[in-house]
């Protein structure tokens, strides 16, 4: 003979009490809203002493840059031009280079993979909007500003400064204005985009953004009274 399985007790019952959950719920309640916060902000007071002279190397944190991942065939012009509706550039398909919109940037990572930048759309709003404009389909688009963050270099020395820790030829002639490259800066890996007239924006791993920092505030000391040029 099979025993019947054991009844289930009409009476629920949890491991969490009453009065628990109650005062649980209350402390989320009270719980402060996230706040998106720069990853420079332990050494802020570096950043305001750091100064030089004619501004020839300035390094400005970009905290509050929205970042996406769009992932989609290069062969596919209506899923192309359905991007392009929403944010008001196209895609780059040439390696190595990006497209500069009046508040979105689009970064060329590979074959098949972009970055978007904005300082002004939030990536909730950039995600939604292009799921919303492109509907079902082969692609991918994801949030990933909470692992990015974005800095710019500035400045007559900045290619000198830059060049301490990463070993892409910065010229202007190997490096013009709008192109990209993924490369390392004293080790930790980033995104540089060439902004022209000495300007690049360097977008890095939040861990990493402290660290570099001081790596590039450090190098700047041994060429600040010499007279070079990149």
């Amino acid at each position: 003979m099979v025993p019947a399985w054991p009844r289930r007790s009409a009476t629920p019952c949890s491991t969490t009490k009453r009065g628990c959950a109650k005062m649980l719920s209350e402390q989320r309640a009270a719980w402060p809203t996230p706040r998106h916060e720069s990853p420079l902000t332990g050494i802020g007071h570096l950043l305001a002493e750091h100064g030089s002279p004619n501004g020839e190397f300035e390094v400005n944190g970009r905290p509050l840059v929205g970042f996406c991942i769009f992932r989609a065939s290069p062969d596919e012009p209506a899923l192309h031009a359905g991007v392009g509706s929403v944010i008001g550039i196209s895609l780059p398909l040439q390696p190595n280079t990006y497209t500069q919109g009046a508040d979105i940037r689009a970064i060329w990572l590979g074959p098949d993979e972009w970055m978007l930048a904005s300082a002004v759309w939030s990536a909730r709003d950039m995600e939604s909007r292009l799921r919303h404009a492109l509907g079902p389909g082969h692609y991918s688009v994801v949030d990933v500003t909470s692992g990015y963050t974005s800095v710019t270099l500035s400045g007559r020395k900045a290619p000198l400064v830059l060049a301490r820790g990463c070993p892409l030829d910065l010229s202007a002639r190997a490096f013009p204005m709008g192109e990209c490259a993924q490369s390392v800066c004293f080790k930790a890996p980033v995104i540089v985009c060439a902004g022209g007239s000495g300007i690049y924006e360097l977008i890095i791993r939040r861990s990493f953004a402290e660290y570099l920092m001081l790596m590039l505030l450090d190098a700047y000391k041994p060429i600040q009274q010499a007279n070079l040029r990149y």
